[in-house]
């Protein structure tokens, strides 16, 4: 009854509107530079003393045109895909291959293996033993440097043996067992299928992280044929390039700045595009890893 009562007060009106108010202003300060990217891309005149845009001055697709004729760019986004398809695809298999031995309670050695592993979060080799592994290993200047050696999280495995050992039960590997299947089976089968939001966590937050990334095209690759998108926006950040490497006979009467926008908005697609798919498991394996914690 009191709650009712609160709950249709004047002072739980006035907190539900404030709170409200403070979220659409948050929405607006996150989306604005969106759309302010996406209207620049879009327009064929720019006021540069003008800030505030809703909608693109002159419309047109030139700048995008310009873009996608790009094969300096075309090259680095298909570059982008492979990294982070394989990457994601790769970490995904060795986190949950490391965490599913060390949910199991009665496995040797768990406790001083998850230290080994919690250690790595608050000290590292260093940069230079870092590429002078890689480059013992001959991946340097190669695709497998963009795949590899981030391949692993220290911080995804804990968030997925937290996860393994709080919700798969061990009574239904017993059981698995008893049906004559081996860990791998167990894992590949029963494991896995069960862990989806843990999962779906993983791949995301590892591929936004491959996605994103330049450092290590900017220590590792020499070839320019495999750099990935990110080195060319860091380029377009730094003004190492004012057109992203689009040569400037093919830009016409497209601005600079629209084809600098135009690529930015290409370069976010394919984020946005995934990540309304795996939403729903994203949210339950962060709610599901932080309420089990």
């Amino acid at each position: 009854m009191q709650s009712q009562l609160y709950r249709n007060s004047l002072e739980s009106r006035v907190i539900d509107r404030a709170i409200v108010l403070a979220l659409f202003l948050v929405s607006a300060v996150t989306l604005y530079p969106l759309i302010y990217l996406l209207v620049i891309s879009l327009s064929a005149a720019y006021e540069p003393n003008r800030f505030f845009y809703l909608w693109p001055q002159e419309p047109h697709l030139g700048a995008y045109r310009v873009v996608l004729a790009n094969q300096q760019f075309l090259r680095a986004f298909f570059n982008s895909i492979l990294y982070t398809t394989c990457g994601s695809l790769l970490s995904v298999v060795l986190t949950m291959a490391t965490a599913y031995p060390l949910s199991i309670r009665t496995f040797p050695l768990r406790n001083t293996f998850t230290f080994i592993i919690t250690f790595t979060l608050l000290f590292n080799g260093g940069l230079i033993p870092y590429y002078f592994l890689v480059k013992a290993l001959g991946m340097v200047n190669t695709p497998w440097a963009m795949i590899v050696p981030g391949s692993l999280s220290a911080f995804n495995v804990i968030l997925a043996r937290i996860y393994l050992q709080e919700t798969i039960p061990g009574e239904l590997r017993d059981a698995a067992r008893i049906d004559g299947a081996d860990d791998l089976t167990i894992l590949a089968r029963v494991v896995v299928p069960l862990s989806m939001p843990v999962v779906a966590v993983i791949g995301l937050f590892t591929a936004v992280g491959i996605w994103n990334s330049y450092f290590p095209a900017l220590l590792f690759l020499n070839d320019s044929n495999l750099y990935p998108v990110a080195m060319l926006l860091r380029d377009l950040v730094i003004g190492a390039s004012q057109t992203g490497g689009v040569p400037p006979e093919l830009l016409h009467n497209t601005s600079v700045l629209a084809v600098r926008a135009a690529t930015l908005v290409v370069s976010i697609l394919p984020v946005l595009c995934v990540y309304p798919f795996l939403q729903r498991y994203f949210v339950r394996g962060l709610l599901l890893g932080a309420l089990k914690t």
